[in-house]
Parts: C-alpha cells; sequence; structure tokens
C-alpha cells in the first residue's frame, strides 16, 4: 500500500509536491518566514544544484523528486526478498 502510493505520488508529483509547497508556504507566513532556497555556484560538488525557474521548482527538482526516488528504491530492496518469500510459500 505504501509502495503504491508513493509510486503514485511520484507519477503525479507536479500536482503533489504543490500541494505540499502551498501547505509549507502558509505554515512559513504563519511564523513570518519567506520562502528561499540555498544559493547556488557554478559548480556544485556536494548537493544537487540543478537550475529552476523559481523557488517551487528548485526544491521538486533538487529535493523531493530525488527523495521519493530513494524511498521507493530502499522499500523495494528491503521487502523485495520478503515478498518472494511470501509468494513461494
Amino acid at each position: 500500500m505504501t509502495l503504491n502510493h508513493l509510486q503514485n505520488n511520484q507519477k503525479n508529483i507536479n500536482n503533489e509536491f504543490h500541494k505540499v509547497y502551498l501547505q509549507a508556504e502558509r505554515m512559513g507566513e504563519s511564523v513570518n518566514v519567506d520562502p528561499s532556497k540555498p544559493r547556488s555556484c557554478a559548480r556544485q560538488h556536494n548537493r544537487p544544484n540543478a537550475a529552476a525557474e523559481n523557488i517551487e521548482d528548485w526544491y521538486r527538482i533538487n529535493v523531493a523528486i530525488p527523495f521519493i526516488d530513494h524511498i521507493i528504491t530502499q522499500l523495494d530492496s528491503q521487502f523485495s526478498g520478503l515478498a518472494k518469500t511470501v509468494n513461494s510459500s
């Protein structure tokens, strides 16, 4: 169930992330924090630095997509052997 939910979010990342981003903006406004992204330079070594037109796109491209990909990969690798064991029983 969780893996399917994450895979659906991955397929609809633009819409799903937009909802999350709007909620984060509202939470930030309630404590007087403006959205911002880390400074970027021409050559980045230790973190993602994909170009984006706005702050929301930057977080979607550099944070949300890699994070969801990582979680899906980890769940799949952790539980693939378990699924094989259950199916063979």
